[in-house]
This record gives C-alpha cells, structure tokens and sequence, in this order.
C-alpha cells in the first residue's frame, strides 16, 4: 500500500516538473493532458494488475463459504427449532400425564422435515404408568400429536 502511494506522488511530481518546464501555448494544453492520463494510469495500476482469473477464484471461495454459512446456519435454527418442539411436546404429555396416579415418564421425540418444519414424527416413552394410562397417552400422541402407535415405543415397568 505504501508503494501504491509512493507511486501515486511520483507520478503527480514528475507531471508536474514536466507541467512547468513545458512552454505556454498548446503544448503545455497537451503536456497537461498527457500528464492526467499518465496520472490516472498510475492511480487505476492496481485495477489494471487485476487478474480475471484471480477474481473469479475470490468470488467462488466467497459463495462456498457463504453456503457454508447458511448450511450451518439452517442447521442451528432446525435444531433449535426441534428443542422448543421437544420441550412443548414433552410439557403437554406430561400435563395428560398429571391426570393420573403413580406416572412417571421421559419423553423423547424423533424429528422429521415436513414442508421445512421439524415435526415429531416417532417418541421413546420410558417409566412408570398403568396399561390403562399408557392406552389414553398413546391416543393422545396419536390424536394430537399424529404420532402414529407404530412410531411409539413404550418402555414401561
């Protein structure tokens, strides 16, 4: 950068010098052109220098590294997105649960994309309930969670 510069005041001082040692008339009219083409050349040098190539290189890597970006990105909103689901989902079966004597329960939900949304689609019950109880929460996942009695699995003692 500071050679960029050297040569940016290089140039203005020898068109200058060139300015004032040229006689009056129209030669100094074209000496005074050619001097602000030699000075526009030396400011624009580093445009000049660009290589195609080089650019097209730069802006690949930036739009890999910008997917990239947007992958993770997408990945940490989906699977901050299955949490809250997660967590709702377990609270609401676990409130059904209340309803009934001697429940003890862990809950965990399977995600699937459906329409760009994490869904539960499948849930691991592990604990403590009545065949009786486990029947309604079954119903219930099914009902109002879509949780198909297939993709139940129901660990109870």
């Amino acid at each position: 950068m500071k050679q960029y510069f050297l040569s940016i005041c290089a140039a203005a001082l020898l068109c200058y010098l060139w300015q004032a040692l040229t006689p009056d008339g129209a030669g100094k009219k074209r000496s005074w052109l050619i001097g602000s083409l030699i000075l526009v050349l030396v400011i624009l040098s580093p445009l000049i220098a660009l290589d195609a190539d080089d650019i097209f290189e730069s802006f690949t890597d930036y739009e890999a590294e910008t997917d990239d970006l947007q992958k993770e990105a997408a990945d940490q909103t989906r699977s901050a997105m299955e949490t809250i689901i997660s967590e709702r989902c377990t609270e609401y079966i676990l409130e059904q649960a209340e309803k009934f004597e001697n429940v003890s329960l862990q809950i965990s939900f399977t995600f699937a994309l459906q329409n760009g949304l994490p869904t539960p689609v499948g849930v691991q019950i592990t604990g403590r309930c009545t065949a009786h109880t486990q029947q309604l929460l079954q119903q219930i996942l099914e009902d109002d969670l879509g949780i198909p009695m297939e993709r139940q699995v129901w660990n109870i003692t």
